[in-house]
């Protein structure tokens, strides 16, 4: 909503909220009416403020709309509605080729359990032809992400596709000719999320519901620590279920260990470890042990509780 020049509007509330912040206001009466309001007082707390901080605070809750999130959007919004600084209206359509990014470095989040397009190199080139249906012009796949405990992070190609003149294209599906590219080899691969085009995969949906029941984790808090987002600056690139923990005893340097989440309580997490400790701190490989996570300014810190299984 734009205002005119001459709109008189009353602040009815000031809330902060996780660091965002809601203004309420009443819009008066355009005509002079409004000095009407200016020494009235309003009590509608219970009627309308209580509400309308509910709603933002499970706004703020929820997660960000994608097409709201980009540098491109964000730009736009410091000028004028629709235009630039030039009165040149932007184009509403978005350059795909500026949202591709690298899959080294991105978080295991932008892939798990999505669909992604991923722009293939010629060695993966030659398998999408010798596998799937292809064009010759081709230049990429439709991948799903997943976990494999044993083999971690893993896509598994469904189709070929191709990214040209600004629209991705894909091929047909066939699910006894799919491939399986795990997150190491693909690190060097650029990807492309689909939340901009326009393509249908309801087509692999009851493919994509025997992958995960398949590969659903053998232990459920597990699984269910792959949301715990306070993990990922520990986590290892690609097993995202092994995470970092220091190790401390009093005499001894800390040392660093791999450890595979297994469960937690609400004052502890707990995990397998992976690596034998290059000092004698008591554990093994196969030890269950506990550990907490320690606020860093750059993340965190898991550190070991000294507890051992």
């Amino acid at each position: 909503m734009v205002a005119q020049s001459n709109s008189h509007f009353v602040v009815l509330d000031n809330y902060e909220y996780h660091g965002k912040t809601l203004i309420t206001l009443l819009h008066l009466p355009n005509d002079k009416r409004w000095k009407l309001f200016q020494n009235v007082r309003l009590d509608i707390y219970d009627d309308i403020i209580k509400e309308t901080r509910e709603r933002f605070e499970n706004k703020c809750e929820q997660a960000v709309i994608p097409e709201l999130a980009t540098e491109e959007w964000l730009k736009r919004c410091s000028h004028p509605l629709g235009m630039d600084m030039q009165g040149n209206m932007f184009d509403l359509e978005v350059d795909l080729s500026t949202l591709c990014s690298n899959i080294r470095g991105e978080s295991f989040r932008k892939f798990y359990h999505k669909i992604v397009f991923i722009k293939a190199s010629p060695i993966l080139r030659i398998s999408l032809r010798e596998r799937m249906d292809c064009c010759e012009y081709d230049n990429g796949c439709l991948a799903y992400g997943y976990i494999n405990e044993r083999e971690g992070l893993s896509f598994r190609i469904l189709c070929s596709a191709d990214v040209r003149f600004n629209k991705l294209t894909r091929r047909s599906f066939d699910p006894m000719r799919t491939l399986t590219l795990r997150r190491k080899a693909a690190d060097d691969y650029r990807f492309l999320g689909l939340d901009y085009c326009d393509v249908d995969t309801s087509d692999f949906a009851d493919y994509i519901a025997a992958m995960d029941e398949r590969y659903k984790c053998a232990h459920e808090q597990t699984e269910k620590m792959r949301e715990f987002k306070f993990l990922d600056s520990v986590r290892h690139p690609e097993y995202p279920d092994i995470v970092l923990v220091m190790l401390f005893k009093e005499g001894m340097q800390a040392e660093k260990v791999w450890v595979h989440c297994m469960a937690f309580s609400e004052n502890e997490l707990f995990g397998k470890l992976l690596t034998e400790p290059k000092q004698n701190f008591g554990i093994h490989p196969g030890n269950i042990i506990g550990f907490t996570p320690v606020p860093q300014k750059d993340g965190i810190v898991c550190i070991s509780v000294g507890r051992a299984v």
